[in-house]
């Protein structure tokens, strides 16, 4: 079967979806279009058979670490924010693992495993790590002494914990644990858990304590403001752009600063690793998108705000090499691809046609930058803009994007942060009219440099 037939199949797989609420996917609808697609399926088979053997590595290395004896293992079930689920990192001798609870249901746990394949087929797997799905038993856990059965019981606890009780299973990705690396700069931030994400960051330094209550792992280093602003500056750019390209694709519709981990790379740079890619992929407009503040939405079309395009480095253009890349994908065999994982044709066609925007786009104009590419393609994140900035949503990101878009470095938003925490603490102390009085007559330079940074460089 060639691949127009087989495309041709995923269009038919379509009618099965008229009458489906896409936020609510079960098991009975999977199993139908599989059927329709399992003729089309050998068409595929030559592309994907190197994720394939990629994955039957991971499955691999999955199964050593769960068979390894627990009581050799370090096994901790961190929740690392507020509102936030629960995870279980293992440490083994096989290595480390991370296993997240997802749910009663496989529709985010398949979201996220077809998001990281997707990412690695488009030959961008830096900005990812490769995971699995598993329904894992809850019930009657046998006392094995294995990993696995401890992860499982440890999940299951957490579910009491949360919401009193627990079902008969639940859905898990499992994926290799993202190390943060020995970057200076990122030992600076790093805690017991060893992960370090660009929420968890910005809250660790002085500027972002008064929006820590939510953080439940704390850093035990002193971090500086400038140490946060030279760990965003130490982002590397094209692993940058490749996560803007990804989010577009996908339609990412929670790249927060929670789920944007840092590892420190080869290079000397930092790059960035999505993780929870649950909400992805989706037949919404993207010029229709419902913006979110709440810690759970359930509105279909909702989403909060991707944060790496309001990082200072998304005022730049793609690499030119990475520009060529985007144009040299088939279109054809993406949306096939896509519908072959997600077992959802209607969001595969979806994911092809913001392809196709960004081709067009990209070959008018290849200098565009990653920002204005990602607002012309997804018209929401543009009409979003203002208000997430207001509400604070991104933290001091777009403050920073807004430095860098006026030559200026990004030390001068620590010293703005330091100057502002100077001015509450004199007026705290003095009374308004006395500080006010006090800052106007003894320190103009103070003002000047700090309140009005752009200035001080004339």
């Amino acid at each position: 079967m060639g691949l127009e037939e087989a495309l041709a199949k995923y269009r038919e797989a379509e009618a099965l979806l008229k009458d489906c609420d896409v936020n609510e996917w079960s098991e009975q609808t999977s199993d139908q279009i599989s059927k329709v697609l399992a003729s089309s399926e050998s068409v595929l088979e030559d592309k994907v058979r190197q994720f394939d053997d990629e994955v039957t590595r991971l499955s691999d290395f999955i199964v050593r670490c769960w068979n390894s004896p627990s009581e050799s293992a370090t096994i901790k079930v961190v929740q690392p924010h507020a509102g936030s689920a629960g995870v279980a990192i293992c440490h083994c001798s096989t290595g480390s693992i991370v296993v997240k609870s997802r749910g009663q249901h496989p529709q985010s746990s398949l979201r996220e495993e077809t998001y990281n394949r997707l990412a690695c087929y488009l030959s961008m797997p830096q900005t990812t790590v490769l995971a699995r799905s598993f329904r894992l038993n809850l019930k009657d856990i046998p006392n094995s002494g294995k990993v696995k059965d401890t992860i499982a019981m440890a999940l299951r606890d957490l579910c009491i914990e949360e919401d009193g009780s627990h079902g008969p299973h639940v859905y898990v990705t499992v994926e290799q644990f993202v190390d943060p690396g020995s970057h200076p700069i990122m030992e600076k931030f790093t805690h017991d858990s060893r992960f370090v994400d660009i929420d968890m960051a910005f809250k660790c330094c002085p500027a972002g304590k008064p929006y820590s209550s939510d953080l439940l792992i704390k850093s035990d280093s002193t971090v500086t403001d400038k140490d946060f602003a030279e760990l965003i500056e130490s982002i590397d750019n094209d692993i940058l752009g490749e996560l803007v390209l990804i989010s577009i694709i996908t339609l990412q519709r929670d790249g927060t600063p929670v789920n944007i981990v840092l590892r420190s790379a080869e290079t000397g740079s930092i790059d960035l690793i999505a993780i929870d890619n649950t909400r992805t992929f989706s037949e919404a407009q993207p010029d229709k998108l419902l913006i979110s503040f709440e810690e759970d939405d359930s509105r279909y079309g909702s989403y909060w705000y991707p944060c790496c395009i309001a990082l200072p480095g998304a005022l730049s253009p793609l690499n030119p090499d990475l520009v060529s890349l985007v144009q040299t994908w088939d279109v054809d065999e993406l949306e096939a691809f896509v519908a072959r994982f997600l077992k959802n044709p209607h969001d595969a066609r979806c994911c092809r046609e913001r392809v196709e925007k960004l081709q067009e786009i990209l070959k008018k104009n290849p200098e565009i930058s990653m920002k204005e590419l990602a607002w012309a393609v997804v018209p929401s994140w543009k009409n979003d803009w203002d208000e997430v900035v207001e509400e604070y949503e991104l933290g001091p990101l777009p403050r920073m994007q807004e430095l860098t878009s006026s030559n200026l470095p990004l030390s001068v938003w620590a010293e703005e942060e330091k100057a502002s925490r100077c001015r509450s603490k004199i007026m705290k102390i003095c009374g308004v009219t006395t500080a006010v009085a006090l800052l106007s007559y003894c320190a103009p330079r103070i003002i000047l440099k700090y309140a009005c940074p752009s200035q001080a460089e004339l």
